[in-house]
C-alpha cells in the first residue's frame, strides 16, 4: 500500500516539521496555492515521493538530490520518473534549509 506522508517548512521559525500523515493534513488543510498546500502563510507542505535515495533516506518535494554525474536536481512535485536516479541519487539538502546548493539547478516536476 502506498505510504502518504508529508512534512512542512515553517517559514516563521525557519524549521522543518516532519511526520505529518494524510489524516492530520486533512484536519488542518485550508487551501492550495501555486501547486503547494498552504495551511497558512508561514507553512509550506511537501509530500513524500514514495522513493528513497541510495542511503535509504526518504525523498520529499523540495529535496535537493545529487546524481552519480554530480547533477543537482530539485524535486518540485511527485515525479515518479526519478526512479531512474534512485540507485545513484543522494539527498544533499532541501530548498528551504540549503538554498546555497541551488547553483545550476535542474528541476523535475
Amino acid at each position: 500500500m502506498r505510504e502518504i506522508k508529508f512534512r512542512a517548512w515553517d517559514k516563521k521559525y525557519k524549521r522543518m516539521i516532519d511526520g505529518w500523515d494524510l489524516e492530520y493534513l486533512n484536519e488542518i488543510f485550508e487551501s492550495k496555492k501555486d501547486g503547494h498546500f498552504v495551511i497558512d502563510d508561514d507553512l509550506e507542505i511537501m509530500q513524500y515521493t514514495q522513493l528513497k535515495d541510495k542511503n535509504g533516506k526518504e525523498i520529499f518535494e523540495g529535496d535537493i538530490i545529487k546524481t552519480r554525474k554530480d547533477t543537482t536536481i530539485v524535486i518540485n512535485s511527485i515525479f515518479h520518473g526519478i526512479n531512474f536516479y534512485e540507485k545513484e541519487a543522494e539527498v544533499i539538502g532541501n530548498v528551504y534549509e540549503n538554498p546555497e546548493l541551488l547553483g545550476g539547478k535542474r528541476t523535475l516536476s
